[in-house]
């Protein structure tokens, strides 16, 4: 006789917001579990958003967690917007690499993905793995893998301010875009918008 105990939610309305649990029979030395607090930034740019099954893996030193769709009860992954989700899992140790992607679904798809931090709810550790990047079925990439932003060869994130001048006839509607250069090598030509009325 085996007995298997779960004390939590099963509903896409409550934390972990999950329909599927991995459970351990009492009697034998189960690993214990542990709650993950994921992120995700959704870019604030013209068509981010979408509306397709978003999912992720997080991969640690001792494990994986099981591939998991992030959704709640709320219109998730809208441009600009933050979405939180719970995810439970064995204890992963120092977390190594994020896999993120999606599955195409619905109309206009693609997704511009900001970033995602990764909170170990045991240690209180957050982990930030920058992406800025679109997935989507056109340039052949739905799903990402990232390393933490401390990990060499993680991308990074800059925040970048521009002021234009105080003067009569100083601002444009024209396509402004950056390339950033440094030590290591140089960025791809960005293009700089947000949702305010810019430049």
């Amino acid at each position: 006789k085996c007995s298997f105990f779960y004390n939590g939610w099963l509903a896409k309305s409550e934390p972990p917001y999950q329909l599927e649990v991995e459970l351990f029979p009492t009697g034998e030395e189960a690993p214990p579990v542990c709650r993950y607090g994921v992120s995700v930034y959704t870019s604030d740019i013209r068509g981010a958003g979408t509306d397709a099954n978003v999912h992720c893996v997080i991969y640690g030193e001792k494990g994986q967690t099981p591939r998991t769709k992030l959704e709640t009860t709320k219109n998730n992954f809208e441009r600009g917007q933050r979405d939180d989700f719970v995810i439970e899992s064995i204890d992963l140790g120092q977390i190594t690499k994020l896999e993120i992607g999606h599955d195409d679904s619905g109309p206009g798809s693609g997704w511009h993905l900001s970033h995602v931090e990764v909170r170990s709810q045991a240690t209180q550790e957050t982990y930030f793995f920058n992406a800025d990047q679109w997935l989507e079925k056109a340039n052949g990439t739905l799903t990402l893998t990232l390393l933490p932003s401390n990990a060499a060869g993680a991308h990074q994130i800059y925040q970048v301010r521009v002021r234009t001048g105080d003067v009569r006839g100083a601002g444009t509607d024209a396509d402004v875009s950056i390339i950033l250069i440094g030590s290591k090598g140089q960025s791809q030509e960005i293009q700089l918008e947000s949702s305010a009325d810019n430049f």
